[in-house]
């Protein structure tokens, strides 16, 4: 209708344009505490992938990009990503500039570093994203969870959010843009916003 309207007023002389309402944004899909409790208690060949995605946020690609080289201090430093181009991999730069920084180490990969080559592969060949997935719907198959492996990164975000981690640290940590961070997790929670209208009105009728 908007088009149709805009086009009338264009045959018309005039040429304002009229902005489209935004997108609905859909909510990021997270796991639940129990989800977390059962994934991370997850003791198979996955394990390593999962904690990364899930403890430190990488997102697929970057996990399978890490050497142990990487290491730096109590931390990894993400420095490349791994895609498939026309059936080969591809060793390249991260997502963006900003997706290229340190993040800490949890006590569960502190193996890191204590090897050589590809953490999630050999010393000279990276693990597959395309295998990545599947070792991951493998075990969210085996332990009864929906979605990608992406939500793993997701509810690392949230996490950080609901925990009170300040904006700034936690696009550090997610190596995001922090307006970004917070149009894509911080707004994704509908039961955060009603939540809030009941601290708000609570707050209200006390006084």
């Amino acid at each position: 209708i908007l088009g149709l309207v805009h086009a009338c007023l264009k045959s018309a002389g005039n040429h304002s344009k009229i902005p489209r309402p935004p997108k609905r944004q859909n909510p990021i899909p997270l796991l639940t505490p129990a989800e977390v409790s059962r994934v991370l208690s997850y003791d198979g060949e996955a394990r390593t992938l999962i904690h990364l995605c899930l403890l430190c946020g990488l997102r697929r690609s970057e996990a399978c990009g890490l050497k142990h080289e990487d290491r730096e201090g109590k931390g990894i430093y993400i420095r490349r990503a791994v895609v498939a181009v026309d059936g080969q991999l591809v060793v390249k730069g991260t997502k963006t500039s900003s997706s290229e920084a340190w993040v800490p180490l949890p006590s569960s990969l502190e193996f890191i570093g204590s090897g050589k080559g590809f953490v999630l592969g050999t010393e000279s060949m990276p693990l597959d994203p395309v295998k990545a997935s599947r070792m991951w719907d493998s075990v969210r198959t085996e332990l009864g969870i929906q979605g990608g492996l992406h939500k793993l990164r997701g509810t690392y975000g949230m996490t950080l959010l609901e925990s009170g981690v300040d904006i700034r640290t936690a696009a550090d940590l997610m190596r995001h843009d922090p307006a970004m961070l917070v149009r894509q997790y911080a707004m994704s929670r509908r039961d955060l916003k009603e939540a809030a209208l009941d601290t708000l009105m609570a707050r209200i009728s006390s006084k």
